[in-house]
């Protein structure tokens, strides 16, 4: 990574705007959500603030087409991540 650290600074917002083409063949998918443990229910709710605030994510208020969940997992000691399930 050192080679590239040019590429691997910040949070990895490419510039400009983008959008994605689906196939019209394609039938929307919802996935129910996933539960979060308790004990990490306010890490994780903090988490997700912070990411909105920075413009990684954004709160969606009304139904869409599409739902992917989240699975929540500690990564260290004091920091919680949450990625898209595979």
């Amino acid at each position: 990574m050192t080679e590239y650290k040019n590429v691997f600074t910040g949070i990895g917002r490419l510039p400009g705007t983008s959008s994605i083409q689906i196939d019209s063949n394609h039938t929307p998918v919802v996935h129910p959500p996933r539960r979060i443990p308790v004990a990490m229910q306010d890490k994780v709710t903090q988490e997700l603030q912070n990411m909105e605030k920075a413009g990684i994510i954004t709160k969606v208020n009304k139904p869409t087409s599409y739902v992917n969940s989240m699975a929540a997992f500690r990564q260290s000691a004091h920091c919680y991540r949450s990625q898209r399930p595979k």
